[in-house]
């Protein structure tokens, strides 16, 4: 796996969830969505390395809206733990 393209891939992910985040979200998103692309950075396998980066900010900034938007009861993990 070539490292450049990986970073590049994850770079324009992250520009996509920025620009997003500072005009719907706010900046701790923003903080929340670095931190989880830069986990999935980190796998042996990175996922996001295919595919579109619009696409992959897009399951980013859901995943992150489903995991804040769950009722509480239904919580089993909070983000903190699984980032």
């Amino acid at each position: 796996m070539d490292k450049q393209k990986t970073e590049q891939q994850k770079q324009n992910i992250l520009d996509l969830v920025r620009e997003f985040c500072a005009k719907k979200l706010d900046e701790e998103y923003f903080e929340l969505a670095e931190r989880l692309t830069q986990k999935l950075g980190r796998k042996r396998n990175v996922p996001f390395i295919t595919g579109q980066p619009k696409i992959w900010a897009a399951v980013i900034i859901h995943a992150l809206g489903t995991m804040n938007f769950q009722p509480r009861e239904c919580k089993t993990a909070t983000l903190l733990q699984i980032l």
